[in-house]
Parts: C-alpha cells; sequence; structure tokens
C-alpha cells in the first residue's frame, strides 16, 4: 500500500467445527486466506489476547494457531496510524523457525480499529451461539477467554467514548494510588 492510501476494511470468520478444531478465513480488498486451528493452542484467546493488547495501544503483538502439524503464525505491526497484518504458514508444530522461514499466507495493511471490531464479532458470535459452556465442551482444552474479552470490550467502549474513557483511567490511577498507600 502507497504512503496516503487508505487502509483496507477487514473480515474475519471463525467457526468451531468439531470438538477442539476450528477454521475460518480473513479477508482484506483482494487479499484472503482459509486457515484453521486445533486445540493444542487457545486459539481463540491468543487471537482475543492480541485484539485487545492493540486497542489498549501496544505497538506489536505475536501469536499462533497450532496445527496437527503445522501452525499459522500471526504477527500484528501497527505502522503509523494502520496495522500490518500478517499469517505466516510452518510446516512443523512447534519448531521454533524464525518468521522468514514461514511461507506467507496473508498480509494487508488495515485500521487496528477495524481489526478489534472483527475479532470482537468473532468472540460475539461464538458467545452468541455456544455461550460459556457450550464453547467449552466444543473447544475441550480452553474455556472462552472472558477476562480477554472484557478487555477488548472496555478498550473499544473507550474508543467510541474518549471522555468517559478518560474519567475512568483517571479513577484508575486514583484508585491505585489509593491501593498503594494503604
Amino acid at each position: 500500500m502507497q504512503s496516503g492510501q487508505v487502509p483496507l476494511t477487514l473480515a474475519l470468520n471463525f467457526r468451531l467445527t468439531g470438538s477442539g478444531w476450528a477454521a475460518g478465513d480473513i479477508r482484506a480488498g483482494v487479499e484472503s486466506t482459509p486457515f484453521t486451528a486445533s486445540y493444542l493452542s487457545d486459539a481463540l484467546g491468543n487471537l482475543v489476547a492480541a485484539a485487545a493488547d492493540l486497542q489498549e495501544g501496544a505497538a506489536a503483538a505475536q501469536f499462533s494457531f497450532d496445527e496437527e502439524p503445522g501452525e499459522y503464525r500471526w504477527l500484528l505491526e501497527r505502522e503509523g496510524g494502520s496495522l500490518i497484518v500478517q499469517i505466516l504458514a510452518f510446516d512443523e508444530l512447534w519448531g521454533h523457525k524464525p518468521d522468514q522461514a514461514g511461507r506467507l499466507l496473508f498480509r494487508a495493511q488495515v485500521k487496528p480499529l477495524d481489526f478489534c471490531l472483527a475479532v470482537k464479532q468473532v468472540a460475539d458470535q461464538l458467545l452468541e451461539l455456544h455461550g460459556l459452556d457450550g464453547y467449552f465442551d466444543r473447544w475441550v482444552e480452553a474455556p472462552f477467554p472472558v477476562d480477554s474479552y472484557t478487555r477488548l470490550c472496555k478498550a473499544l467502549w473507550m474508543e467510541r467514548h474518549p471522555a468517559c474513557g478518560a474519567k475512568v483511567r483517571k479513577r484508575s490511577r486514583r484508585q491505585a494510588n489509593m491501593r498503594d498507600a494503604e
């Protein structure tokens, strides 16, 4: 993408396909790729935690969806007001290979907020469809990522309500100072 171009909007799908298995796809403009994940990693938890980190101001995030065998490594990095989203494929699970050894499946420059909203939408849909207990029954190895989901929701809410967000942050600092003084 050339300087000055508007980043593309992102579409993300993630569904539980069986006991401990998920599949989905990601699209931005003409770029797209399918992906899968197994119970060997907390795929949704990792995705939601990365989005929460980014929405809270992190410059970058990285996580993997583990396969049997293989790995989909997600690299998320801010560049100016945009977010570069890359997905690399590795044939070996837990091979600890450098990023350069992976096959580039997806690369797009998007708005960070679009990425975070797409992740929240995926989590919302899974929660609506399965509920907390149903999600755990289907994913098997990890519960629905309630803590990361709550962090993401809170950070997105503050984005839309900056005046209220500033008050909440100010109150949180004051409360933390009071606890430290005790």
